[in-house]
């Protein structure tokens, strides 16, 4: 089967060649990359016409600075095949991740999104813990996801996704900004469209001080905050709120609701600074932000543990 592999790009110089050698490097050869330039300012579009004029499955494509969003649009308005996999500039690809999405896809033939676990990796590409373990694994796991209200989340760099669906479905949503994955997968999945996952570690997510969950962190909890609002009125069969009237919603609510919203995003933040540390080996900074962080939000503390390191463990990862 033939593959298209799209990688919005803006800024990434740095780790871009690794993300296109972790592609043209797949025990899956028939494949086809697009690197997609959003406006770069930096050395990304040297590197990227260097690899379209050295290897023929590279596609170059430029445009304006317009957003991740439409970059990603763009590259599956282009892509020449039914699959499609998604990259960032700074993941990558472990040598039998496309390989073993086509095995699972052959076991479940009605799946339209396949993600994959990952590995975290801080920026010279040391794996610090496990990601993406909650699954769906299996159509059981998916239905109970719908049935319960469980929002359905990705690695963004792990999908190969059934590009005319995706494109049915109208794609990425600009306005969901930093979720608009998180946007896209639950609306297919309530068009009832098969979501699963692979079992198995199978790409590289880089943290760093300068990706997008780290410097926008407040941002994107708004907008994970909204499109799940919006989820949930859809599922009800309510009118989903715009921006603007979510945010008075919250601004309506009781002060101890807010006040433990904030209480939890503070602690997720401190977490967050707490993993940068271990990725830059910096072990005091490390202990005080886990300690501040498990004092303010225990639970997500635990639950963070036990999904990147006693689980992979558990299941022999």
């Amino acid at each position: 089967m033939k593959i298209s592999v799209v990688i919005p790009v803006y800024n990434g110089d740095r780790f871009l060649p690794e993300a296109i050698e972790s592609v043209l490097g797949q025990s899956h050869q028939d494949v086809e990359i697009l690197l997609v330039d959003d406006g770069s300012t930096d050395g990304s579009q040297g590197v990227m016409k260097r690899y379209a004029r050295l290897d023929k499955r590279v596609r170059f494509i430029a445009q304006e600075n317009r957003g991740r969003c439409e970059a990603a649009n763009r590259g599956l308005e282009e892509a020449r095949f039914d699959w499609v996999a998604r990259l960032d500039a700074d993941d990558v690809f472990l040598p039998r991740k496309i390989e073993r999405q086509l095995q699972y896809l052959a076991e479940h033939p009605g799946a339209r999104v396949i993600g994959t676990l990952g590995c975290f990796i801080n920026e010279e590409g040391r794996r610090l813990g496990f990601i993406g373990t909650a699954g769906p694994f299996d159509e059981k796991d998916f239905r109970k996801f719908v049935e319960n209200g469980v929002p359905l989340r990705f690695i963004h760099s792990s999908v190969l996704m059934h590009r005319p669906t995706v494109l049915d479905a109208g794609g990425y949503r600009p306005e969901f900004r930093q979720v608009e994955d998180t946007d896209l997968w639950n609306r297919l999945a309530e068009k009832g469209h098969l979501l699963l996952t692979v079992p198995e570690p199978l790409v590289l997510y880089r943290i760093h001080g300068r990706s997008v969950s780290i410097k926008r962190k407040k941002e994107q909890e708004l907008y994970d905050a909204w499109a799940l609002e919006r989820m949930r009125r859809r599922r009800r069969g309510e009118e989903e709120p715009s921006l603007a009237d979510f945010l008075s919603e919250q601004e309506r609510r009781p002060w101890y609701e807010k006040a433990d919203s904030r209480r939890r995003y503070t602690g997720e933040a401190l977490y967050q600074k707490a993993a940068l540390c271990y990725a830059e080996g910096d072990f005091i900074g490390l202990s005080f932000l886990l300690a501040a962080a498990a004092a303010v939000h225990p639970s997500h503390v635990l639950r963070r543990i036990y999904g990147r390191k006693i689980y992979p463990l558990l299941r022999g990862l």
